[in-house]
């Protein structure tokens, strides 16, 4: 009894919920017919991590590519094509765009967030943690890790190849070691990729390079580079030009000609 109760309760509830949400939906659409834009409200979501793209930069890309919106029916207004529009820029990872019951066109966009500035012979790119590479945009300059020397070759508009996805792939898995320790992070701020492909470390804290080589035993080698300065760098600050962690269990270091 007490069952059949419960279910005769269950369903009085999803009925009314379901009145109430087809009249709802009937009032709004009643609401909307025949309301004009009456202007468009644009939020850089992300805007205090990067400054790549400004209200009046999607301003300019709804004006090129759609036209003055206000005015115009909501109801005829395409968010899907204003979307994809804005999308085109590299620098913008996201947008949403829809209408309220105001008239007002609400366009939300979310900008990419800069891992890696990789400086190239074909001009600077910038790569997030999903290794998406774009060109430079706007005066923005994000205090990420910078990499340069010998990057495998990027196309005008932030494209890779297969070999060079890997090599992305590899200096992103280190570069998240980096920064994912206070101490390293304000260590190794710049990368260099030597003729050989060898990475180069460049510490803050000393006048030589450390040889890495490839992203690979990456905790070990830190370990290593951790006992170099414990136990050899006190003394000998300008005594060495390179340091290698390169080979396994080995630190190698060279004097400065």
């Amino acid at each position: 009894m007490l069952k059949a109760v419960k279910y005769i309760f269950f369903v009085l509830l999803v009925t009314i919920l379901a009145a109430y949400f087809a009249i709802a939906g009937r009032l709004n659409a009643n609401e909307r017919e025949g309301l004009a834009c009456k202007g468009t409200a644009i939020t850089i979501i992300n805007g205090d991590e990067c400054d790549f793209i400004h209200e009046d930069d999607i301003r300019g890309i709804l004006g090129e590519k759609y036209g003055d919106c206000t005015g115009m029916l909501i109801d005829e207004l395409d968010c899907d094509r204003i979307e994809k529009a804005i999308e085109e820029i590299s620098a913008i990872k996201k947008c949403e765009c829809h209408t309220d019951r105001t008239g007002m066109l609400n366009i939300d966009v979310y900008q990419r967030h800069p891992v890696l500035r990789l400086d190239t012979g074909n001009g600077g790119f910038y790569c997030d943690a999903d290794g998406f590479v774009f060109p430079i945009h706007g005066s923005s300059t994000p205090e990420v890790t910078t990499v340069s020397g010998n990057i495998p070759e990027i196309g005008d508009s932030g494209e890779t190849g297969t070999a060079g996805k890997k090599w992305l792939d590899g200096i992103l898995r280190l570069n998240g070691y980096i920064t994912g320790d206070g101490y390293w992070k304000d260590m190794f701020k710049r990368i260099e990729i030597a003729g050989n492909g060898d990475i180069l470390l460049i510490p803050e804290v000393g006048d030589f390079k450390i040889i890495f080589g490839n992203p690979e035993n990456i905790k070990n080698k830190f370990y290593r580079i951790e006992k170099f300065y414990e136990t050899v760098y006190p003394g000998a600050e300008s005594k060495y030009g390179t340091v290698s962690v390169k080979y396994r269990d080995q630190i190698i270091c060279k004097k400065k000609k």
